[in-house]
């Protein structure tokens, strides 16, 4: 899997070297490998507005791993008969702007 242009902020992790923490640039089967580990499907049937929220709130708890990629897409495919995308951003990626624009890119 080729990183796309100008995306390899999103596809790097974290690496502590002598105390300090860097970005390490993922490329094939290392990249492929990590995407696949962040793409999460959730199969359980969700009916309501609350339910949602919850299964948010229960996403957006825990912290990034430093040594993974800072980013996770969830996929919710049973909410009232449709399906929803939930993002998971760290902070160091974007600041709040900038995430509002990457995900109305998307």
């Amino acid at each position: 899997m080729r990183n796309p242009e100008g995306l390899d902020r999103f596809c790097s992790v974290l690496v502590k070297i002598f105390g300090k923490h860097y970005l390490k640039k993922l490329v094939n089967e290392e990249l492929e490998a990590e995407m696949n580990r962040i793409f999460i499907e959730c199969d359980t049937p969700m009916t309501t507005d609350d339910e949602l929220a919850n299964f948010i709130k229960h996403v957006g708890r825990p912290q990034f791993e430093p040594e993974g990629l800072q980013w996770r897409v969830f996929l919710v495919k049973n909410f009232k008969d449709t399906s929803v995308l939930v993002f998971k951003i760290n902070h160091y990626l974007s600041d709040g702007i900038g995430t509002v624009l990457v995900a109305a890119s998307l």
